[in-house]
């Protein structure tokens, strides 16, 4: 199963023009520096993951949370191999070239037991690493010029929307962080998520909701897939004690930041803030009908003077009276992945409008088949925790 490809996968041709600034990308994270990179989901802020100071550049250019992990973009199985345990492969290893034949290149995460040689830093703290393979010519030559891992969390400030151009990046760092051009990525959200052992009976778990699916990769894997990541609860808050199912796809809540004592320890994977992919104006998603309540609200909450309002909507609902009127609109297409590659768009456009608020119509949460209603649910988990809730 290929989910990308293309020019912006994997057997896209590179021109020159294009090698030349892989090249020079390249000598840059060589020597210890930062540069975002494309990739089919979102820009990355990529640093050599086996050199300690250039991560902590990362978290610290980002202000991201010590405990919050990042993703090791590799160029191929082999080069993955270099940053599991041994133990791990033992295990697992037949599992992951599985999942590698069926899903990489592409937006999929295996989260696995580290190679003692991973930075503590790179994890978070924690024993797990992430690595996956990206689905874009551009940074797969990149990191093959490097020779080894490439971290690659967004390529913004720590809880802010997740840049998908180099447009968005620029306007994040400025020029103080070096942008491999690759155009707007097709996916537009975060990849899939999957941790394989240790504990709760070692099979494969979904930390984070993407566009591949927890039943297609149960298709691969011949077994039940537990899902324990979706969307974060209204109002920022998350559950204590997070339902599972050993089912073919279906979510069921989950945790996110875990607590040892009175310290944080490491989370298990990116994307699992409570307050995360947020514009910086105030974001409330609401049902159809729920327009006018919250553009009364924040009038209210301002005294009395005329609210700017932005709404965000899809192709599905547009046209809908809306009263008072809004200020501007951004419709994004009504199917889910054309949804999800527009939004973070979307909510940056919005953001930049000069608003008071930016109102979210919900969006499904059932599709044409199985594989679109998980691509909602994916796309339902990044609006629950950009949002609040109306009321």
């Amino acid at each position: 199963m290929r989910v990308f490809g293309g020019e912006s996968g994997s057997g896209g041709t590179l021109n020159a023009g294009a090698l030349a600034r892989v090249e020079r990308c390249a000598a840059v994270i060589s020597e210890g520096g930062l540069v975002a990179f494309p990739t089919e989901t979102v820009y990355g802020l990529g640093a050599l993951a086996l050199n300690e100071a250039a991560v902590r550049r990362v978290f610290e250019v980002k202000g991201r949370p010590a405990n919050n992990p990042l993703i090791v973009h590799v160029d191929s199985l082999a080069m993955a191999r270099v940053f599991f345990s041994e133990h791990a492969w033992e295990r697992f290893g037949e599992l992951v070239q599985k999942l590698a034949a069926a899903f990489w290149p592409g937006p999929l995460t295996v989260v696995m037991e580290k190679a003692e040689r991973v930075p503590a830093v790179v994890t978070g703290g924690g024993a797990m690493v992430a690595v996956r393979v990206p689905a874009h010519a551009m940074t797969l030559e990149l990191i093959r010029r490097v020779g080894t891992g490439v971290v690659g969390p967004s390529a913004n400030r720590s809880g802010h929307v997740s840049p998908t151009s180099a447009e968005h990046v620029r306007s994040e760092f400025g020029d103080a962080v070096e942008v491999l051009d690759g155009g707007v990525c097709v996916g537009g959200i975060e990849s899939t998520v999957i941790k394989i052992g240790p504990a709760v009976g070692d099979g494969v778990r979904v930390l984070r909701p993407g566009l591949i699916s927890a039943a297609a990769i149960a298709e691969v894997v011949g077994e039940g897939v537990e899902v324990v990541a979706g969307a974060a609860k209204s109002g920022g808050e998350r559950g204590v004690e997070p339902a599972r199912e050993r089912e073919e796809g279906k979510v069921t809540g989950g945790g996110g930041r875990e607590r040892e004592g009175t310290h944080e320890v490491a989370m298990e994977s990116p994307g699992l803030l409570d307050r995360h992919y947020a514009p910086r104006t105030r974001a409330v998603m609401c049902g159809l009908e729920g327009w006018t309540g919250v553009v009364l609200s924040v009038e209210a909450e301002l005294g009395g003077r005329a609210v700017r309002a932005g709404l965000l909507t899809h192709s599905e609902l547009a046209g809908r009276m809306c009263v008072p009127p809004p200020t501007c609109t951004d419709v994004l297409p009504g199917d889910a992945r054309g949804y999800a590659a527009g939004l973070y768009g979307a909510l940056r456009r919005l953001d930049e409008a000069g608003l008071d608020v930016i109102v979210v119509h919900e969006p499904p949460t059932a599709g044409r088949g199985a594989e679109e209603a998980w691509v909602w649910r994916a796309i339902g988990d990044r609006l629950a925790r950009a949002t609040e809730r109306e009321g």
